[in-house]
């Protein structure tokens, strides 16, 4: 169980890295070994790009977050329902069989939902 969690929280960690250092449009620049000037001086008076990049991040980090969260929420949801049903069979009180049943399965909807939502 750690182990898995342990993943979730490292891959979740390297995707929000990767999306806070957006990307970068390639810039190739013509080889022109004879000239010193600026072949592309309007590459220099880019004023627009980094808004639109953190924009772009913006967007991409909260929607990365969702889907990350939603996963997370799903595993923990499926252990419970998981620990509730071994409980339900272990038990021989009718009562907490009944009680353990229907958390499983309330447990195992909303897990549903969180699937949705990844």
């Amino acid at each position: 169980m750690n182990k898995k969690l342990t993943f979730l929280v490292i891959l979740s960690i390297l995707i929000l890295i990767n999306l806070n250092f957006g990307q970068r449009p390639p810039f190739k620049a013509p080889f022109n070994p004879d000239s010193l000037q600026i072949a592309h001086k309007n590459i220099l008076q880019n004023t627009g790009y980094e808004t639109q990049k953190l924009k772009w991040n913006l967007k991409n980090t909260i929607g990365t977050s969702l889907i990350l969260s939603c996963g997370i929420l799903a595993y923990f949801l499926d252990d419970k329902a998981d620990e509730n049903y071994s409980r339900y069979l272990k038990t021989g009180d009718l009562q907490k069989m009944d009680k353990f049943y229907k958390n499983t399965k309330k447990y195992d909807r909303y897990k549903g939902l969180s699937y949705i939502g990844i």
